[in-house]
């Protein structure tokens, strides 16, 4: 074996030791000692123990009728033991309950539950008798024992990392790198399925219902009964009940392959809060999971995962495409499309993770078109523009992207310019199609709501023109005030709920581990390639970089604030991840960096590496999070 070989394979072997060392020492230091939530949705009423300590009794209560629920409710929870003798009794008083709300009952800290030997139980309630009612009550605790979930994350992690070092140590090729790119993604997606069931991504709930709205078009089923409500298979409703929470994952596993009756179609009262407007292409992926999981009649748990793991199939296959076309800043484009934050989105329903993908492809197709001084001929632009125009529906803040086209010198442009002139005709009135279907929400962004809520008076546009100093003292410190927080959910922010089901629980990567990948990115930037632009074109670049990021920022101003509020509020860091992909333009040597190369001998594909273990020990530093620091 010669020489060379035998060092990659060790540096490899290291590699794997190091990142192996890290999970077994979170484990021992901090995971060993916690424990992981338990939760039932109780059977006609019974549940079963094994002698832990009842910390929690949760209601969902639906009418039946189109009576609503009563404002002010009374009732009695009891529950029973296998002899039919009370255990414990609980009344409550005036209670105000909204319909398909979750109700926290009882909660209570350790050592101060209900304490049940091991057995079979029933628990009661008086509403259970009212005709107009449907009550599912669940029932928590908080003595799990993680040692199966950690260890079987750590399984999958060591056995993901030992086929990317695999795959990496085959022979350079012209797909090899984008091929390892897309391995390390589906991989990295996986993992991180394993830790966050579906639906625990900020807004995913409603994603899913689009996508299975668009999987039942596929299907040519109906998708609403006759009150307008949607039509799920049972167990996919089931399954969407209680993913919300930590506390799920342990009934996750427990009950993955339970049977269940897959012809069994019920009604959903909940409706996507997410915007009419959004092309229903933004969840094509995903549909087509659903649309598969439905015709194999796969239970609710793995119709979820595979709608999660097509989006992250189509969105890893076109980063994978743009990786293979951008022709410079590969290092950083390894690393950044690896971010903790771009898989947690990845493997998600949100259409984040495909507008940053279509935004990656648009952005390396550009300069995959004008590098080397080539000709750009019509259909080099058209497939451009074409790309663009199919992200820009999804967030319409990144349209300033096709102002890219005025990089291409004029001399270099092999077209007509009767051409020029018709796509700039085509342009207007593609965008005069916009005023019209988008006409009432631009009407109240230019006017205003018009009228003062509770909370306030609403910005518009008008506002903002009749008070620039405000809005500009609101824009700058928003900045200041909130720069760090973009910073860390750049990154990796993982939201979720917390043991009371409030989506209030943010987890962060660790400093030391955002400085590593701050320093890799940076590096990426200045050790690989040139990016052939002037200064002049550079700052082109970064106004166009701005540009999105003050439509995103007015879009959530307009959107969300009342004029007496001083941040911006709604804004979450990965809305500047497509604006960021243009930072190796921006930054990036235009001639290439000799000096920096020989101080850095890291190919691409460690750095590939690199991001991947950044990726699992992200994972596990989530893992400890849900672990040690939701139940206490």
């Amino acid at each position: 074996m010669q020489t060379g070989k035998k060092k990659q394979i060790l540096k490899r072997l290291l590699f794997l030791a190091v990142i192996a060392f890290m999970i077994t020492a979170i484990w021992k230091l901090s995971v060993s000692g916690g424990t992981l939530a338990r939760e039932q949705i109780t059977k006609d009423g019974y549940f079963e123990t094994d002698g832990y300590e009842v910390r929690g009794i949760r209601f969902y209560i639906t009418p039946l009728t189109n009576d609503g629920i009563p404002e002010s409710l009374d009732f009695t929870v009891t529950i029973l033991d296998e002899a039919q003798h009370s255990v414990w009794q609980q009344d409550y008083k005036d209670m105000h309950i909204a319909s398909g709300d979750t109700v926290i009952l009882e909660e209570f800290e350790r050592g101060e539950g209900i304490a049940l030997p091991a057995g079979s139980y029933h628990i009661a309630c008086s509403l259970l008798q009212d005709p107009s009612l449907s009550v599912r009550i669940k029932i928590m605790s908080y003595d799990g024992s993680c040692k199966r979930l950690y260890g079987g994350c750590a399984a999958a992690a060591i056995i993901f990392l030992v086929i990317l070092l695999g795959i990496t140590m085959k022979q350079d090729g012209k797909f090899r790198l984008p091929v390892c790119f897309f391995t390390a993604m589906v991989l990295m997606g996986i993992l991180y399925s394993l830790i966050m069931p579906p639906l625990t991504v900020p807004d995913e709930e409603s994603h899913f219902f689009k996508a299975y709205d668009l999987a039942s078009d596929m299907l040519f089923q109906e998708k609403k009964d006759q009150y307008g409500n949607r039509l799920m298979r049972q167990t996919d409703v089931d399954s969407t009940t209680y993913l919300h929470s930590a506390s799920s994952i342990y009934r996750w596993y427990d009950t993955f392959w339970d049977p269940v009756d897959v012809s069994e179609i019920t009604s959903n009262i909940k409706w996507a809060t997410v915007s009419d407007t959004t092309p229903a292409y933004s969840y094509l992926f995903s549909a087509l999971g659903i649309a598969l999981s439905r015709l194999c009649r796969v239970n609710g748990h793995l119709l979820l995962l595979f709608g999660r793991w097509f989006n992250l199939l189509g969105v890893a296959a076109i980063m994978a495409v743009a990786l293979y076309l951008v022709p410079f800043g590969k290092k950083f484009f390894c690393v950044f499309g690896l971010l903790p934050e771009v898989i947690y989105l990845a493997a998600s329903y949100s259409y984040d993770a495909l507008n940053f993908a279509l935004c990656f492809l648009a952005i390396s197709y550009f300069f995959y078109m004008i590098h080397g001084g080539k000709q750009v001929k019509v259909g080099n632009l058209l497939i451009f523009l074409g790309v663009v125009l199919i992200m820009i529906p999804i967030k319409l803040v990144y349209a300033p992207l096709l102002g890219l086209v005025f990089l291409i010198p004029r001399k270099r442009l092999q077209i007509n310019k009767w051409v020029i002139i018709g796509t700039g005709l085509a342009g207007m009135v593609g965008a005069v199609g916009l005023v019209v279907v988008r006409y009432q929400d631009i009407v109240v962004i230019l006017k205003g709501l018009a009228y003062n809520t509770m909370e306030g008076e609403r910005v518009s546009i008008k506002y903002m023109l009749e008070n620039p100093r405000n809005a500009l003292f609101v824009f700058s410190y928003n900045i200041m005030s909130n720069f760090d927080y973009y910073i860390k959910s750049v990154l990796g922010e993982f939201v979720g709920r917390d043991r009371y089901e409030v989506l209030l629980d943010i987890a962060y990567l660790p400093d030391w581990l955002m400085m590593l990948t701050t320093g890799l990115l940076a590096m990426g930037i200045y050790t690989d390639g040139k990016n052939e632009l002037t200064i002049g074109k550079k700052l082109w670049t970064a106004l166009l970089a701005v540009i999105s990021s003050f439509l995103f920022m007015l879009s959530m101003y307009l959107a969300n604030n009342t004029v007496d509020m001083n941040a911006i509020h709604g804004i979450q860091g990965r809305y500047f991840l497509p604006v960021l992909l243009l930072l190796p333009a921006m930054a990036g040597s235009r001639e290439e960096n000799m000096t920096m190369r020989g101080s850095c001998r890291i190919s691409r594909y460690g750095y590939l590496l690199l991001a991947a273990g950044i990726d699992i020990i992200a994972v596990f530093v989530q893992l400890q999070h849900i672990i040690m620091d939701y139940y206490g």
